[in-house]
């Protein structure tokens, strides 16, 4: 266990994973610091939870952000530089005396790889191991998660779109990376060590969608787009390197070499870990209101693009409304396709499949829904993402509830207050009405 008092920085707090490990280590009372870019992040963050401002690129404030800390998880926002970002963070720590590192890799982490991705994920553990420092590597599949960027589309026509024809993928939850990451921070026995982290099984696109539809109650359908259409659609939206990386990523996913299925998950947390069909039950709300979802920015902005550009690309325009919708409305709205107006994707997890940039519910001062999480496993302080977890929890009726990240004193009793409920809101879009209860889809 940690020491009494051992704090626990957590970089990225408000993006996927990072949010989804606050919540875990705060079910554990465990102390936690958590390490955010902007003064705005802290009303993201759950009470209770320090924040300090720190950059990646500025090594002073991250030795003021470890000043203190016992222990650290590492995950920096996807960029050319995160490599580089890294591995500073990881010297800066072993100078600080950080007795436990547990680092955010990928499935797959291998420096001959052809994903770029898999290429610095392998590059940072080597430098890890080099330092001498007791650490963990979670190396995570892709992300259910990632499906919420196509939030939009799947909301107004039922349809989303991926160059991975009908390759087998063992998606993971992000609140199974978050349990996970929490147990190796908190108890003994998982230095140097490393978790391949996946889904209970290999499933396709194809069979999300038949989730989905399960789900929502109205058909979803999966469409495959070839990579040349899907990169096309997003150069001039997304810098080169992020497209050809995401191109690498689904050619790795089409090879089958992310099919594998890992026991880690139920191994370290006692708990097996989140299927498709729970991950679709969760967070059906967040597909199912059109007029609820923001204005689309950044990320989801490219994304909601991809579906509408690959069609007029493919057989022109007027030809599907989707196209015609999601077009007209961008320029309705006076925003332009073009980098400036559209950032790249935020998290490491963000690449995991086009996982958005923040968290699935990310706290926010009023309004939105949270997934119900009730739990029948060793105890609901396992079952991460969701922070409202608690011993007691065991029926749907417990109010058990960070994003594309959905990620307090968390208690099933505080769960089911409507000012708790309000917390929460869908980064990636979903915000729903002030009058709209949170969700209890479970």
């Amino acid at each position: 266990m940690t020491e009494q008092g051992d704090t626990v920085l957590v970089t990225g707090a408000t993006g996927n994973t990072g949010a989804a490990v606050v919540d875990a280590l705060v079910q554990r009372d465990v102390p936690v610091r958590a390490m955010v870019r902007a003064e705005a992040e802290r009303d993201k963050l759950p009470d209770g939870v320090q924040a300090v401002i720190a950059d990646f690129d500025d090594p002073a404030s991250i030795a003021e952000a470890l000043a203190g800390a016992g222990r650290a998880y590492l995950v920096t926002p996807s960029s050319e530089r995160a490599e580089e970002q890294q591995r500073q963070f990881c010297d800066v720590a072993a100078k600080a005396g950080i007795r436990q590192l547990v680092v955010l890799s990928q499935l797959g982490a291998d420096e001959h790889s052809p994903v770029r991705f898999l290429r610095y994920h392998a590059a940072v553990e080597q430098h890890v191991r080099s330092l001498g420092i007791p650490y963990t590597f979670l190396r995570p599949n892709l992300f259910f998660q990632g499906l919420l960027a196509f939030a939009r589309p799947i909301a107004a026509e039922g349809r989303f779109y991926a160059p991975i024809g009908d390759a087998r993928v063992s998606a993971v939850d992000v609140r199974d990376i978050g349990a996970v990451a929490a147990v190796t921070l908190t108890e003994p026995g998982h230095e140097d060590a490393t978790y391949t982290l996946t889904g209970p099984a290999a499933i396709t696109h194809a069979q999300i969608a038949e989730a989905m539809t399960a789900a929502l109650g109205r058909q979803v359908t999966f469409i495959d787009v070839s990579p040349s259409a899907f990169a096309d659609s997003l150069r001039g939206v997304l810098p080169p390197w992020q497209v050809d990386g995401l191109l690498e990523d689904y050619e790795h996913y089409r090879r089958g070499e992310a099919a594998a299925v890992s026991s880690a998950i139920a191994e370290t947390t006692g708990t097996p870990p989140r299927d498709v069909v729970q991950f679709a039950r969760d967070y059906a709300p967040a597909f199912s209101d059109l007029s609820a979802l923001q204005e689309p920015a950044g990320h989801h902005h490219a994304l909601d693009l991809v579906g509408a550009l690959v069609e007029v690309r493919d057989h022109g325009p007027g030809q599907f409304s989707q196209a015609d919708r999601v077009l007209s409305d961008y320029a309705q709205r006076g925003l332009p396709l073009t980098p400036e107006t559209s950032a790249a994707p935020g998290g490491r997890e963000e690449r995991a499949g086009l996982s958005p940039p923040s968290r699935t519910a990310a706290r926010q001062p009023r309004g939105g829904w949270s997934p119900v999480q009730p739990h029948s496993g060793r105890n609901c302080s396992q079952s991460g993402f969701s922070a409202k977890n608690s011993r007691a929890c065991s029926s749907p009726a417990s109010a058990c509830s960070r994003n594309l990240d959905s990620h307090t004193s968390r208690r099933c009793r505080a769960a089911s207050s409507p000012s708790s409920a309000a917390r929460r809101t869908t980064r990636i879009g979903y915000a729903p009405r002030a009058s709209q209860p949170a969700s209890s889809s479970r």
